[in-house]
């Protein structure tokens, strides 16, 4: 019988929920402790509220890119590709590559568990998550969407094992995405084959406006199937939702 290990660990102004399956409760603890280091050093390097992060010195041309900041900012510019400029990388004339950074961090966070023997596990920051396997006895994930104004009502549920879920709008942390076109949704939810890039069409579909639903129907035939909670209430869905 799986004997899960449960863990909520407060980082990057959120709070990163780790369910850790198995049996071996020694395994589970190294995993553990090897998640939580890896997502606090992503703090050091990313956080754009520590004027000692690797990424403020970086914008402030105190120091050259470091790797791990260097592959953010190349994944950034697939992103930005990908999504036709909807998220921006620059803002004001500087890169900000941290729209992308909590589910590029959670995809790193599932490669340490997986290579530490964790088969079933979640990630979740903030309501972007990864799940791999099961959450016990065979049995799939079920990852409630909640509503943005109302965190005790949820609006979709997700169904599957491996599964990469983003969600963006204004409920976690504000208003904090910059937009490109007059805001028409109030929350943006996108399942695909990691999270990084799933992060990054969420955040662009709120950024879109009345553009998101045409940019996504585009994502949807490449693998990227979505929902939008539009202003009226109502909810818009791509073709491969729930598949």
């Amino acid at each position: 019988m799986s004997h899960p290990l449960v863990h909520a660990e407060h980082v990057w102004d959120t709070v990163v929920s780790i369910h850790l399956g198995g049996e071996d409760l020694p395994t589970q603890q190294a995993a553990l402790t090897a998640i939580v280091a890896w997502l606090h050093h992503v703090d050091e390097v990313f956080s754009s509220f520590r004027a000692d992060s690797v990424l403020c010195r970086w914008q402030r041309g105190e120091l050259t890119a470091t790797p791990e900041l260097q592959e953010v900012l190349d994944i950034a510019v697939r992103v930005e590709e990908l999504t036709e400029g909807y998220f921006d990388l620059h803002w004001n004339g500087v890169a900000d590559p941290t729209g992308i950074v909590k589910g590029w961090a959670v995809d790193r966070a599932v490669g340490i568990a997986t290579r530490h023997g964790i088969r079933d596990l979640m990630i979740n920051a903030g309501g972007d998550l990864s799940t791999r396997g099961s959450r016990g006895n065979g049995q799939p994930w079920r990852v409630g969407i909640a509503d943005p104004a109302d965190a005790t009502t949820i609006i979709a549920i997700v169904n599957g094992y491996d599964l990469n879920v983003a969600t963006s709008g204004p409920s976690e942390r504000g208003e904090h995405i910059r937009c490109r076109e007059p805001r028409t949704a109030l929350a943006a939810s996108v399942c695909g084959p990691d999270l990084v890039f799933t992060d990054g069409i969420a955040t662009a579909a709120i950024s879109a406006g009345g553009k998101a639903i045409d940019l996504l129907t585009e994502l949807d035939g490449q693998g990227w199937s979505s929902q939008l909670l539009l202003e009226d209430r109502t909810l818009w869905r791509s073709a491969g939702w729930g598949r």
